[in-house]
C-alpha cells in the first residue's frame, strides 16, 4: 500500500527526466540513511525512493550546475541536509536564487528542499510543496473557537507583515518588559524576505486553559525566494475564563512548536485551571531575578557552554516559569517547573542558536497572573 501511495511499482508512466541532487547527503535506499524527513513533498519522496537522484559535493555545486545546464540535465529538486553550508558556500560568489532555486519550507525542516523555478514541472512541484503535511494531528485538532480564531489572526498578520492588522491585535499587557522587548509586530520571516501572504491556515494542535492557550497552526505561505507550509506556535493569555484571548507570542522556532504540541501533557495542571475565586493581580504574580550573564555580556565560545541563571520566584502560588530568548524576531521558550536546585535555575546556551539575542524569564501564578523579569541582551 505504501509503495502504491508513493507511486512505486507503477511501470506504465515514464519517470521524470530530471534527477534529484543531494548535496553532501545520500538518502537513497542503499544508503545508511534510507529516508527523507517525513514532511518531504510527495513528488520528491517518490523520486528519491525510485533512485532518480545523485549525490553532489556542495563545494562543486556551481561547476556541476553549469555542466548540467549545457547537457540540458538540470534537476527539479535540490536537497541539502542543512541550508547553512549550501548558502554560505555560495554567499560571496553566487547565491542559490541566482540559479532559480526556490526554498521549500516544510514543518520542522527549513533549509532541506529547493525546487528549480524554471523546471517544466514547476507548477506541479509548487502545488505539491504547498500540500498539507500528513502528520501533525490536524484530524483531531479543533478547527474553530476563540483561541483558534485569534491564532489565525496573529499568523495571518505577522506572516504578511500587515501593519494595519497588526495594530488591531489585542496584545497581552502582562509582559511589559521595559521597552527593550519588542511585542507585536513580531517577525515570522527573516529580514529581506519581504511579506509572506498566507493562503490558508489549518490548526494542528490546540491546548486551552483558563489563562493560557497554545495553538499550533500550519500556514500555506510564500515569500521572496521561498514557499511552503510554515508551522507556527501561538501563545495566548487571558485574565479570566470568559475574557477574550490576547496575544503573547508567535514563533516558527521548532523547539517552541514542540513545547506547544506537548503543552497539555507537559505543563503543570495548575496552568490550565486557575485557583477558584482568585482574580489575577500584580500582587499575586511573582518576578524572577536575573543573575548571569550581565546585560550586554559576550558568551564564551564552547566548550563548555555557559548558562543563563536566575533566582526563581519561590512563592507557592507560582506554578511555572518560562525562559524565553528573542533572536531576529523569533522567540524560543523553555518551561521550568518544580523545585529549583540550590535556589537557582539555569538554561544552557547550548540550547539556543549560535548568535546573540535578548532573554528574560516570566512566571505564571495559580490565579493566571503573569509577571516578567527585566530583559537582558547578550552576544555570542
Amino acid at each position: 500500500m505504501l509503495a502504491a501511495a508513493l507511486g512505486l511499482g507503477c511501470r506504465s508512466a515514464p519517470p521524470p527526466p530530471q534527477p534529484v541532487w543531494l548535496l553532501d547527503l545520500d538518502v537513497r535506499p542503499s544508503a545508511a540513511s534510507p529516508s527523507l524527513p517525513p514532511e518531504a513533498p510527495a513528488d520528491l519522496e517518490v523520486a528519491v525512493r525510485s533512485g532518480r537522484c545523485r549525490v553532489v559535493n556542495v563545494e562543486r555545486f556551481w561547476s556541476e550546475w553549469e555542466a548540467a545546464a549545457e547537457r540540458d540535465e538540470l534537476p527539479d529538486w535540490i536537497v541539502a541536509k542543512n541550508a547553512w553550508p549550501f548558502v554560505e558556500q555560495n554567499a560571496e560568489s553566487r547565491p542559490p536564487n541566482e540559479a532559480g532555486l526556490v526554498e521549500v519550507r516544510r514543518p520542522g525542516h527549513g533549509g532541506w528542499f529547493y525546487l528549480r523555478s524554471a523546471s517544466p514541472r514547476h507548477d506541479l512541484l509548487r502545488r505539491d510543496s504547498l500540500a498539507w503535511p500528513e502528520t501533525g494531528g490536524a484530524a483531531s485538532a479543533p478547527q474553530a473557537g476563540p483561541a483558534v480564531e485569534m491564532a489565525r489572526r496573529v499568523v495571518g498578520a505577522t506572516l504578511a507583515r500587515d501593519e494595519a492588522a497588526l495594530s488591531t491585535l489585542p496584545a497581552a499587557a502582562a509582559l511589559p518588559t521595559a521597552g527593550r522587548w519588542t511585542g507585536p509586530p513580531v517577525r515570522l520571516v527573516a529580514e529581506g524576505e519581504g511579506p509572506a501572504p498566507v493562503g490558508s491556515t489549518r490548526p494542528v494542535s490546540v491546548a486551552t486553559g483558563d489563562a493560557l492557550a497554545f495553538v499550533v497552526l500550519d500556514a500555506r505561505a510564500q515569500g521572496e525566494g521561498w514557499l511552503g507550509v510554515q508551522r507556527v506556535a501561538v501563545l495566548l493569555h487571558r485574565e479570566a475564563a470568559t475574557a477574550p484571548w490576547r496575544f503573547l507570542c508567535a514563533t516558527v522556532d521548532p523547539v517552541t512548536v514542540e513545547l506547544a504540541f506537548a503543552a497539555a501533557e507537559r505543563l503543570p495542571p495548575e496552568l490550565w485551571r486557575k485557583a477558584a475565586g482568585v482574580e489575577p493581580t500584580a500582587a499575586n504574580a511573582r518576578t524572577p531575578e536575573l543573575l548571569s550573564p550581565a546585560d550586554g555580556a559576550r558568551l564564551q565560545r564552547p566548550p563548555p557552554f555557559e548558562s543563563f541563571t536566575w533566582r526563581p520566584a519561590l512563592q507557592g502560588d507560582v506554578v511555572a516559569e518560562f525562559f524565553e530568548v528573542l533572536q531576529g524576531g523569533q522567540s524560543r521558550l523553555f518551561l521550568h517547573s518544580g523545585p529549583p536546585s540550590e535556589g537557582r535555575r539555569k538554561q544552557s546556551a547550548g540550547d539556543l542558536w549560535g548568535r546573540g539575542g535578548t532573554w528574560r524569564v516570566w512566571t505564571v501564578s495559580a490565579d493566571g497572573a503573569i509577571r516578567s523579569s527585566e530583559a537582558r541582551d547578550y552576544e555570542s
